[in-house]
C-alpha cells in the first residue's frame, strides 16, 4: 500500500506487484525517530510506486534495470528491431515467390523408369505435404491465439502468480508486440504512454503500407522477369499469397493492438483527488494531453477492436454461398477451411473472445477478486460453447483447440484459488508445476 504522507493518511493499493514494500520506523543514537509512511522497492518511484526510477525501464509491469553502458542499451534495441524487421521481411519475400507451370511440372517429374508408379507416388506425397501444411497453419493459428490470451494473465489481473509461472509468461511477452517496452528503449530515450500508444496504433497501418509497396514492386518485377510467361493464373496466385499474408498480420496483431487501444480509457481510482492512466501514472486522465489525444483514441477504438472483426464478418458473410469455389478457397480458405460448413464464421468469434479476455476484461472490476471470478466464468462459457458447437473439422485441430481452451480455463481457476486462499502461498512449487505444464 502507498500514501502520499499527508495528514489525511489515505492509503492506496499499489498496482505493480512488489513495488511497495511498506513504511519504516527508525531511531538514531540521539533518540530521534524517523518515520516513513511508504517506501518503493528499488527501481520504483512516484505515485503508488508505479513509475520506474532513473536507470530502470518498464516492461510487462516490472521495472527492470538498464544496462550499465548506454551503448549496450542501444545495441539491444538495434538488434531487437533489426531481428523483427528481418524476420518479417523474410516471411514476406517467401510468400511473394511465384512458380511457372514448368517449375510445378519439374516437381512432379520422375527420375526412374517406372513412370506411372513414380508419378502416383509423387502426387500422393505432394497431397500429404499440402495436408500437413494446412494442419501446420491451423495449429499455428490456434497456438498463437492461446499464447496471446495466456500472456496477459499477469498484467490483466492482480493475481499472486508463483515466480516460475511469471518467468514463463515473460517468455511469451513478444507475442504482445510491445517491442518498445521489451527492447528497453526507455533506457535510451524517455517516452510516455502516449508515445507508445500512437506507435502501436500506427504500426499495423505502416506494415500494411509496406506490404502494399512490396506487392506492387514485386508484381512489376515478376512481369519483367517472366515476360509473356507470367500468366493470369500466376498473377492471381501471387496476389492470393500476399493477401493471405496481410490477413495473417491483421489476425496476429488484433489482440495486442486492440488491448492497447482499450488501455487509453483504463484509468485508476481517484488518488488524492486525481485519476491516472493505469499504464502510466505520470499522466492524468480527463485532463490536458488526455483530452487532446481523445479523438485519435476514439478513432483507434473504432478501427481496431470493432472494425477488424466487423470487416472479417462482412467478408465471410458476403462469400458464404461461394465458400466451395476454388478461387474463394485459394484466397480466403485459411479463414474457414478448418471449420465445419455451418460455422465458417468461427474466426470472428475467436477474435471477439480474445478481445474480451485480453482487453475488455481490464475494465471489469479492475484489480478486484470479482474480476478473476468473472474471467473464470467467461473462460468456462467459451469452453462449454466450444464443446457443444465443435466448430473444427474432426481431427487433431479440434483436439488441440479443446485442449487450449481447457488449459486457459484451468489456468484462471488456479488464479482464482491463488487470489482467494491465503495458504496457497505455501505451495508455490506445486502451482508452478501445474501452471507451466498446462
Amino acid at each position: 500500500w502507498w500514501t502520499s504522507g499527508s495528514r489525511e493518511d489515505n492509503y492506496y493499493q499499489c498496482p505493480l506487484k512488489s513495488a511497495c514494500i511498506g513504511g519504516s520506523y527508525e531511531k538514531d543514537e540521539n533518540g530521534t525517530i524517523t518515520v516513513k509512511k511508504y517506501r518503493c522497492a528499488p527501481g520504483y518511484a512516484s505515485t503508488v510506486c508505479a513509475t520506474c526510477d532513473v536507470g530502470y525501464y518498464l516492461s510487462e509491469e516490472r521495472c527492470l534495470k538498464c544496462p550499465e553502458q548506454q551503448a549496450d542499451s542501444s545495441l539491444i534495441v538495434t538488434l531487437t528491431f533489426t531481428g523483427v524487421f528481418i524476420g518479417f521481411f523474410a516471411m514476406l519475400l517467401n510468400v511473394m515467390k511465384v512458380k511457372t507451370s514448368k517449375q510445378h511440372w519439374n516437381i512432379m517429374k520422375m527420375d526412374t523408369v517406372d513412370h506411372k508408379k513414380k508419378k502416383k507416388l509423387d502426387r500422393k506425397t505432394l497431397k500429404k505435404i499440402r495436408i500437413f501444411s494446412k494442419f501446420a497453419m491451423t495449429t499455428l493459428k490456434c497456438f498463437i491465439g492461446y499464447v496471446q490470451i495466456l500472456s496477459v494473465s499477469n498484467t490483466a489481473f492482480k493475481i499472486p502468480w508463483p515466480k516460475g509461472f511469471l518467468s514463463f509468461l515473460s517468455v511469451l511477452s513478444p507475442f504482445n508486440l510491445d517491442f518498445l517496452s521489451i527492447s528497453g528503449v526507455g533506457c535510451i530515450v524517455k517516452f510516455d504512454f502516449y508515445t507508445s500508444y500512437v506507435t502501436m496504433m500506427i504500426m499495423p497501418i505502416m506494415l500494411l503500407l509496406f506490404v502494399l509497396i512490396a506487392y506492387v514492386v514485386g508484381l512489376k518485377r515478376h512481369k519483367m522477369h517472366f515476360g509473356k510467361k507470367f500468366t493470369s493464373a500466376m498473377s492471381k496466385s501471387y496476389t492470393n499469397h500476399v493477401l493471405q499474408f496481410t490477413m495473417w498480420i491483421v489476425i496476429i496483431a488484433y489482440p495486442p493492438v486492440s488491448r492497447r487501444a482499450i488501455q487509453y480509457i483504463t484509468c485508476s481510482e481517484k488518488i488524492d483527488g486525481k485519476q491516472y492512466l493505469v499504464q502510466d501514472y505520470t499522466l492524468e486522465c480527463f485532463d490536458g494531453q488526455w483530452n487532446e489525444f481523445l479523438p485519435f483514441a476514439i478513432f483507434a477504438l473504432t478501427v481496431y477492436p470493432l472494425g477488424v472483426p466487423a470487416f472479417f464478418a462482412y467478408k465471410l458473410w458476403s462469400l458464404h454461398d461461394k465458400l466451395k469455389d476454388s478461387n474463394v478457397i485459394a484466397r480466403y480458405g485459411f479463414l474457414y477451411e478448418m471449420y465445419r460448413p455451418g460455422v465458417y464464421w468461427w474466426d470472428v468469434y475467436e477474435m471477439l473472445q480474445k478481445l474480451l479476455l485480453t482487453g475488455l476484461i481490464v475494465l471489469i472490476f479492475p484489480g478486484k477478486k470479482l474480476q478473476v471470478v468473472i474471467a473464470c466464468l467467461f473462460d468456462l462459457l467459451f469452453l462449454m460453447n466450444l464443446l457443444i458447437q465443435k466448430p473444427h473439422n474432426q481431427g487433431p485441430t479440434r483436439n488441440l483447440a479443446m485442449m487450449a481452451n481447457m488449459a486457459l480455463t484451468m489456468t484462471m481457476y488456479c488464479g482464482l484459488v491463488l487470489v482467494s486462499v491465503e495458504s496457497t502461498q505455501n505451495y508455490t512449487l506445486l502451482f508452478d508445476g501445474v501452471l507451466v505444464a498446462m
